[in-house]
């Protein structure tokens, strides 16, 4: 991306924007992907709003590629911040679907005085994850076309490691698909057995962080091998964790979860995570979701502290382009990981803290 001259980044934005728009239209169902019938398909929210709002400044919050990529907010690939009515938005769902699969996690009432252990939270949460692994499964499907789109148009393929980038994609559009109907099963059934609540808590202030999110661990708290992450044999599936930070007016919930797709490799991970005290739990969920995903939103005032936060910017953002990143340091073996828990996890401000706390007007 450092070929576009200055000049011209006002003309590459314009490109960009109608590339995305062609994508869109696309990638457009006509039927939903759930009931397969043929409806009108509507915006869905990975996040409830009402979560969003609690964080909003003017009906707008920050998201996590406003702090990873500066180069391509630049260049119009992503924005820095989004309406609440437009912040993890995905089209696959009829309105009879989005309504009916996700209505106990769309309603505010359920998350006051959560038992835990009751059958309606663990719904909740099978719910919260559905809603992500049909987001992610929409946005992968979204990039793959999206940069077939720009590896055709742009020569300059140092830009973005097109083709590794497009195979990593693409495996995982099958696998969250995948993922999404094996909760939509365990959902009918009201089968929560796969289901494993590691951590939950709930602190009387608003944290400036929402967070839904899957992350697939390939390292754990001590920098053992869990997984290949970037193994791209199609008969290798990865077990994700999923983490839910959802803040309210006058509270905020942490929870940290584990869905068992078919093998249960995080037993030495959640064994190291019970040994460690509470503040540090917390640091290793923030650090999880900075290292692992993209998928957060943000209030302005903690956007502008995790921006100038020096071992963030080393740490996670630490390159102009994620994918180089990915694609220089692939696979779970690299010696010298720069993303290495035992590397970054104690180091970084924790921004889930009662004096990180978002304050009412």
């Amino acid at each position: 991306m450092s070929k576009v001259n200055n000049e011209n980044i006002v003309k590459f934005r314009k490109e960009i924007s109608k590339l995305k728009r062609e994508t869109y239209n696309e990638v457009a169902n006509c039927s939903c992907l759930l009931c397969n019938k043929e409806k009108r398909i509507i915006d869905s929210h990975s996040l409830p709003q009402f979560v969003l709002k609690c964080i909003a400044s003017n009906g707008k919050v920050f998201w996590g590629p406003g702090l990873i990529y500066p180069m391509e907010i630049k260049y119009g690939i992503f924005d820095k911040d989004c309406g609440v009515n437009d912040a993890g938005i995905f089209h696959l769902l009829c309105r009879d679907c989005d309504k009916t699969y996700f209505s106990e996690y769309e309603t505010t009432e359920n998350y006051v005085d959560i038992n835990q252990d009751s059958n309606l939270f663990k719904k909740m949460l099978l719910q919260a994850a559905l809603k992500q692994y049909l987001k992610e499964f929409y946005k992968n499907k979204f990039n793959y076309l999206l940069e077939s789109k720009m590896s055709e148009k742009y020569a300059e393929k140092d830009i973005l490691n097109i083709n590794n980038f497009q195979i990593l994609s693409n495996l995982s559009e099958v696998d969250y698909k995948k993922k999404a109907f094996k909760i939509l099963d365990m959902l009918s059934e009201s089968n929560f057995d796969n289901l494993e609540i590691i951590y939950y808590k709930t602190v009387d202030y608003k944290i400036g962080i929402a967070s839904q999110c899957i992350i697939s661990l390939d390292l754990d708290i001590k920098g053992n091998v869990i997984q290949d992450k970037y193994n791209f044999d199609e008969k290798y599936n990865l077990e994700d964790l999923c983490v839910l930070i959802l803040p309210f007016n006058d509270y905020s919930i942490i929870c940290l979860y584990h869905i068992i797709f078919e093998r249960n490799i995080y037993g030495e991970f959640i064994k190291q995570f019970n040994q460690l005290k509470d503040r540090e739990k917390l640091k290793i969920i923030q650090a999880s979701m900075f290292e692992y995903t993209e998928e957060y939103y943000l209030s302005e005032n903690i956007f502008r502290k995790i921006n100038r936060d020096d071992n963030f910017n080393y740490y996670v953002k630490g390159h102009d382009n994620l994918h180089d990143y990915i694609y220089s340091n692939i696979g779970p073996n690299k010696e010298d990981k720069a993303h290495s828990y035992t590397e970054y996890w104690k180091k970084m401000k924790l921004y889930l803290l009662d004096e990180f706390k978002v304050v009412k007007d």
